[in-house]
């Protein structure tokens, strides 16, 4: 599938003159259902009704899975360049944004024209 390129909301990044953009596939329904039927539930050994999952590591493998070339956005700790959806996630203070590219990445369809940027070819990335 093609990568859609995104500008997130997020931190007022739409209105900069240089906003972050993030490469994302968009998920059909059946792809959304295909990761969630990869979530395990078990009972913790050791505790009574204390259950686990695997819902963490799933939704990581999605955002890797969908996320392409990241551009215009900075660790604010390290003051490296985040272009990667590994480099993203591991990066601190960013759950909000990275909530908000999952959440496009499942509601594309539904995407205006002010969050999608016209895009060339597919990233290279992938």
């Amino acid at each position: 599938m093609e990568y859609l390129k995104y500008i997130p909301a997020w931190n007022g990044n739409r209105e900069k003159d240089y906003p972050i953009t993030v490469e994302i596939k968009p998920l059909t329904r059946r792809d959304i259902q295909a990761y969630a039927k990869q979530i395990k539930r078990k009972l913790r050994k050791g505790f009574r009704d204390d259950f686990t999952d695997n819902a963490a590591e799933i939704q990581e493998r999605q955002f890797f899975d969908n996320v392409g070339k990241i551009e215009n956005l900075t660790n604010f700790l390290t003051h490296q360049a985040i272009t990667t959806a590994e480099q993203l996630y591991d990066a601190p203070g960013m759950t909000v944004l990275i909530t908000e590219i999952i959440d496009a990445m499942e509601d594309a369809s539904t995407l205006g024209p002010d969050e999608i940027k016209n895009s060339g070819p597919p990233s290279a990335g992938d």
